[in-house]
């Protein structure tokens, strides 16, 4: 579990104006629990204005890095936000803004022998690093912080939900709840130890009375990364109050009403806004219910035939 302070040192880096704000980054410094040192890059922007304001952590996917648009994106809506960078490998990205590990760290993904060499325990505490920082901004309410990711970033906020005390809300995107039984992972030879381990504290499908906070998870149809029909399963079990949201077809990809819907979750649970509507259900007759305490625009019925590809999250669904 993480707990505040883990954040020693914080090293200004620079300071870009993006969409006419200031998105400032830095390196913090922290220990790992066996004592290594890490510099983790990160970078935090905050809306107009000078009053306080919730917080979100932003946290990329796979191959990604901390991109000033979604923190921009972030602050144009009223949030402070902050991301990090959590990948390893050379993506492209400028190499003055990356992450410093000790050395032998490897992605989840690669062949390793023991927990010291993953990142993903790292980064979790690297999490609670850059909240570390974010509450030492005046502007920041540290009682109304949440987390959103995508892919692997959203993964990661599942794990989040659970280790992370401070948080109030999450919003995984696109995030699997099993990484393991995998026709990818069954290439990746792992000590049964390191598996237990991982399985025991790093496999959302196996914290789901661990997760802490309201969750809104945002998936696809035919999704390759978040199978829906374990997302569906693992919601369908959560005690915290949740919504979801099954984007048609998208295969990894967000549409507008899913940003919408993200926004609104966290206007709900960070701000006091309005309740989000709850979710549609599906009647015996094929009729829809729907929640009217808000507008409804369109009520549109979709179906589906089982995938040819055997996979039970490729599917391709058609209106009815």
């Amino acid at each position: 579990m993480n707990t505040p302070g883990a954040l020693e040192l914080v090293k200004p880096f620079d300071v870009q104006i993006r969409q006419g704000l200031e998105v400032t980054s830095a390196f913090l410094r922290y220990a790992t629990a066996d004592g290594r040192r890490v510099e983790l890059y990160a970078a935090c922007c905050m809306p107009p204005g000078d009053g306080r304001v919730p917080l979100v952590l932003h946290v990329v996917g796979g191959g990604q890095t901390v991109r000033p648009e979604d923190l921009t994106w972030w602050a144009r809506h009223g949030y402070a936000a902050v991301s990090f960078d959590w990948q390893i490998g050379d993506f492209g990205h400028d190499s003055a803004r990356k992450t410093r590990w000790p050395q032998g760290t490897v992605n989840p993904g690669a062949s390793f022998d023991s927990f010291d060499q993953l990142n993903l325990p790292i980064a979790i505490k690297g999490a609670g690093v850059c909240l570390d920082w974010m509450c030492q901004q005046p502007r920041v309410r540290a009682e109304a912080m949440g987390v959103a990711g995508i892919s692997w970033g959203g993964y990661m906020t599942w794990l989040l939900n659970v280790h992370e005390p401070r948080l109030k809300a999450a919003a995984p995107v696109f995030g699997n709840v099993r990484y393991h039984q995998r026709p990818w992972c069954d290439a990746v030879e792992l000590p049964d130890a390191v598996v237990e381990a991982w399985l025991a504290e790093y496999e959302p499908l196996n914290l789901l009375d661990r997760q802490r906070n309201p969750v809104c998870a945002i998936s696809a149809t035919n999704d390759f990364w978040a199978m829906q029909g374990q997302v569906d399963q693992y919601l369908d079990a959560l005690k915290q109050p949740h919504r979801r949201s099954v984007c048609v077809n998208l295969n990894h990809h967000l549409g507008c009403g899913e940003a919408a819907l993200v926004l609104a979750w966290f206007d709900h649970h960070l701000r006091g806004g309005p309740e989000v509507p709850r979710e549609p259900v599906l009647r015996d007759d094929l009729t829809v219910e729907v929640d009217e305490s808000q507008a409804v625009a369109a009520v549109e019925l979709w179906w589906s035939a089982s995938p040819a590809t055997g996979l039970e999250n490729h599917r391709c669904w058609w209106p009815a």
